[in-house]
């Protein structure tokens, strides 16, 4: 496990990307100044940190984009197994008599059904888990006198294992973005430092040009 690491800026790290990214354009839009203020402000260097910029953002903000995207995805997946699992429900209670219904929806995963529909994804899991076995006991049961139509199953069990995939990379990229938090805390310090270094020298630079000096300040840029 990576060393714990703690933030010196104190802004959001997308709204640290964000300016920047837009402080270093700036830079390099302006670097004749820079540059008559100190050879070390080379155009050169304000390129080497946007392509930092980049690279962090590849490495470590594409994973987040990732798990958002999933999250929608498994959102969209969940309503769906929900709506089959409320036609098995269905189905179950026109085979069996009313005094069944209790034990075989137990049976079926009924009791991870309202946590699972409020997008709690374990509780899902479980009740996939459970439905897809009762399911593949009973469907000869089920599908007596066309109460339940014969390919119901074979959807049921599609819908779930598109789930149960999602839910696997899910998985996997929150693992990853876990594993992956400090190191990008480490990197993130780093831009914060040498972008907070090079407003504070802008400051002194355009100091008889408010309008340039605005744009090299953390308040405008957030604002």
């Amino acid at each position: 496990m990576s060393d714990i690491v703690r933030p010196t800026y104190r802004l959001k790290e997308q709204t640290l990307m964000t300016i920047a990214k837009e402080g270093w354009t700036n830079y390099l839009l302006n670097n004749d100044y820079f540059l008559s203020f100190s050879p070390y402000y080379t155009k050169a260097f304000g390129e080497q940190q946007l392509n930092i910029i980049d690279e962090i953002g590849e490495k470590f903000f594409s994973v987040e984009t990732e798990k958002n995207d999933l999250v929608h995805a498994l959102k969209s997946s969940t309503i769906n197994v929900c709506r089959n699992w409320q036609l098995l429900k269905r189905y179950v209670q026109s085979a069996y008599p009313k005094r069944f219904h209790a034990s075989k929806l137990k049976a079926a995963g009924k009791l991870n059904y309202f946590d699972a529909y409020r997008y709690n994804f374990e509780s899902l899991t479980t009740l996939i888990d459970d439905s897809t076995i009762f399911l593949a006991a009973y469907k000869s049961l089920l599908t007596l006198d066309n109460n339940m139509p014969p390919t119901f199953a074979e959807e049921y069990f599609e819908c779930c294992d598109t789930f149960k995939h999602l839910h696997i990379q899910y998985l996997e990229v929150k693992k990853m973005e876990k594993e992956n938090k400090y190191e990008k805390i480490k990197h993130l310090n780093k831009v914060y430092k040498t972008l907070a270094e090079m407003f504070n020298d802008a400051k002194r630079i355009f100091i008889k040009n408010k309008e340039l000096q605005s744009l090299f300040t953390f308040r405008q840029q957030i604002q």
